[in-house]
């Protein structure tokens, strides 16, 4: 749900309209959409009385405490690997030490990517780039450099789109890895076509996340009880790319599994899908080549 929705459902409740109906129309449970209310007028009072909300305070030194946690582990274990090969151990240990210090390294960058992220999003300078792609070659390339746990690709129909590469590749790359670290099993990656919107679902067998846990997931800072690590960024930076893009992200869960889904509307220059032929030698081009 976007930041304008937000307000749009706190000013009808603002202007009378029940509640319970409001939450209801938004798919919202009520004690969230209360919480709204309660930040949006406490947050216009002390506004026009130029004071700092106690509240905007409270939240800024939790979410700089979640970032100091956040950052503490992985910089612990550089550190670990780092004064093993301090100490001249076995040579065979040092290509784990050496992959162990490059994984947490990726970990820290993903942190501060989200952290800029968010920030630009905040203050509404989040920019994209978009180029007309093949929808299909443009997943492909992303799930065929991913090293560990490649998820099953399937092609229903094809589409081209206006998308920022490297943002959409953030995007998949983000829902994929959430869907290794989470799931129960090998994820699934769908293409299809549904009237003039392009659809990409990367499902994860596992137990369904909690409904509670569904309405926060998106909300920054804000993570589920059973979902896992992390400072609460990704998901809330990927709705908010979806978003600038013209598209929605969404989140389906069944007894099956959980189902992110992105819906984006279908390049009006090119309202038909490309060929077979073009998304199947598409499949075996390098993420990197796709960027360039």
């Amino acid at each position: 749900m976007t930041a304008d929705t937000r307000a749009t459902a706190v000013l009808a409740v603002l202007a009378g309209v029940s509640a319970e109906l409001v939450a209801q129309r938004n798919g919202v449970a009520r004690e969230v959409l209360d919480g709204w209310v309660e930040v949006f007028v406490t947050g216009g009072r002390q506004g026009l009385a130029g004071e700092s909300t106690a509240e905007a305070v409270v939240q800024r030194d939790r979410h700089l405490g979640v970032v100091a946690h956040e950052l503490r582990s992985p910089l612990q274990m550089i550190r670990g690997w780092a004064e093993l090969l301090a100490d001249e151990v076995d040579t065979d240990l040092i290509p784990r030490a050496a992959a162990g210090i490059v994984a947490q390294v990726d970990r820290l960058q993903r942190l501060s990517d989200d952290a800029v992220d968010a920030t630009a999003v905040a203050l509404g300078r989040l920019r994209l780039f978009p180029t007309t792609q093949s929808l299909a070659a443009t997943v492909a390339a992303i799930v065929g450099a991913r090293s560990v746990g490649r998820p099953v690709l399937v092609v229903d129909d094809d589409a081209r789109v206006d998308i920022d590469v490297d943002r959409f590749g953030q995007i998949v790359d983000n829902l994929l890895e959430n869907a290794r670290v989470h799931g129960a099993g090998r994820a699934t990656v769908t293409v299809r076509r549904d009237g003039d919107d392009a659809v990409v679902t990367i499902s994860s067998p596992g137990d369904p996340i909690d409904a509670v846990d569904v309405q926060r997931l998106f909300e920054p800072f804000q993570r589920g009880r059973t979902t896992g690590d992390g400072v609460g960024l990704g998901l809330y930076v990927c709705r908010s790319l979806m978003t600038a893009h013209g598209g929605q992200l969404g989140l389906r869960t069944s007894v099956d599994g959980n189902h992110f889904w992105l819906r984006l509307p279908v390049s009006p220059q090119t309202r038909s899908p490309v060929t077979t032929k073009d998304t199947c030698r598409a499949i075996s081009t390098p993420w990197s080549a796709m960027r360039s």
